[in-house]
């Protein structure tokens, strides 16, 4: 969409990231950078070692998640340094590796809720308990 997104609370209302601010201050600190959109990546390029910051994206076209972690993977197999790493990626609008990435903080604050996870709503439903629980789907926010 040709801009970093930190923050989407409706059409109205909407911030993003300066991206030429984030790119001044990184080449201030000795770094060059290159400001592209992920489907004007050179796909001949290797990218090892090459720092990559990248945005994430919610479905809205069908599709634009998969694509996006297509090309993260792709870049990670070559070796380019994402940020955020790649799981974190795969954890967002993912409540499974969410929880899975949870449950491995070392802190033990952050464990203080207990997760099961289940190929179906009808495993889940078959083996939880005891009640009340909460059930979610592994996307969106239904529950």
């Amino acid at each position: 969409r040709g801009w970093f997104w930190k923050k989407y609370n409706d059409q109205n209302q909407t911030e993003s990231l300066d991206i030429e601010l984030l790119s001044q201050s990184l080449e201030s600190a000795g770094y060059h950078v290159e400001n592209r959109r992920i489907h004007d990546l050179d796909w001949s390029r290797t990218y090892q070692d090459f720092l990559i910051l990248y945005a994430s994206s919610e479905d809205f076209n069908e599709g634009t998640k998969n694509f996006i972690e297509d090309i993260l993977l792709w870049l990670d197999l070559q070796g380019a340094i994402l940020i955020p790493a790649f799981r974190y990626f795969r954890a967002h609008h993912n409540k499974v590796m969410m929880e899975l990435l949870r449950n491995s903080f070392p802190d033990p604050g952050l464990k203080t809720i207990r997760s099961e996870f289940y190929p179906s709503r009808g495993a889940a439903l078959e083996r939880i308990g005891p009640w009340p629980a909460v059930v979610k789907s592994a996307s969106g926010a239904g529950s």
